[in-house]
């Protein structure tokens, strides 16, 4: 992870999430060779229930991989960042 400027965490007052990005996407790389290696069909979602912030949905999107939603909630927020069709495993 590069090295990165940011205020002191107790001035900001607030929690935050520090995403590395280069690593998320070298990590789905990984997964998706592993999963490629045995089953080429395989269909690889991220719950979004789990984090259900639009960037991280968009990052996974970009990466080709499907949202996972639960509610009308998440499928609506799948759908604003770009998902569709095939790309959305509904369950719940």
């Amino acid at each position: 992870m590069q090295n990165i400027e940011y205020k002191n965490a107790t001035e900001l007052n607030t929690p935050f999430f520090l995403f590395d990005v280069d690593h998320l996407t070298d990590q789905v790389r990984l997964i998706k060779k592993a999963f490629e290696r045995y089953w080429n069909n395989a269909l690889i979602a991220y719950s979004v229930k789990t984090n259900s912030l639009p960037f991280l949905s968009k990052v996974l999107l970009n990466q080709n991989i499907a949202a996972e939603v639960v509610s009308e909630d998440e499928f609506n927020l799948v759908n604003k960042v770009g998902f569709y069709g095939s790309d959305i495993v509904c369950n719940g």
